[in-house]
C-alpha cells in the first residue's frame, strides 16, 4: 500500500491449505472475499498445491514450447532459445 495500490476484492479470493472449513468460511465472511480452490489459474498457468509434482511443470513446459515453436526459427536462434528457456525456468 506504500505506492497507492489497493487489493481488488472482486478479483481476489481466499484459499487455505490444512485449515478447517469453518475457519475458512468465517475468514471469507469477515474479509468479504470469495473462497477459492486449488488448483487455480494464474497468468494462464495452473497453480497446484504441490510444486514438486511433474504434472504441474509439464503444462508450463508445453505452453513454453508452443510459444517458442510459433516463432518458427524466424526471430531467435537455437542458442538464444536455450538462454530464454533457462532464464524463464530459473526465475520461476
Amino acid at each position: 500500500m506504500a505506492f497507492g495500490l489497493k487489493v481488488n476484492c472482486w478479483k481476489s479470493s481466499l484459499m487455505g491449505i490444512n485449515i478447517g472449513r469453518d475457519f475458512m468460511e468465517m475468514a471469507c465472511n469477515f474479509l468479504n472475499y470469495s473462497q477459492g480452490t486449488i488448483p487455480f489459474m494464474y497468468l494462464g498457468l495452473s497453480v497446484w498445491a504441490n510444486p514438486k509434482t511433474m504434472a504441474m511443470w509439464e503444462l508450463m513446459l508445453e505452453k513454453l514450447s508452443t510459444h517458442l515453436n510459433s516463432w518458427e526459427n524466424k526471430y531467435v536462434s537455437l542458442g538464444d532459445r536455450i538462454v530464454l528457456i533457462n532464464s524463464v525456468v530459473n526465475s520461476i
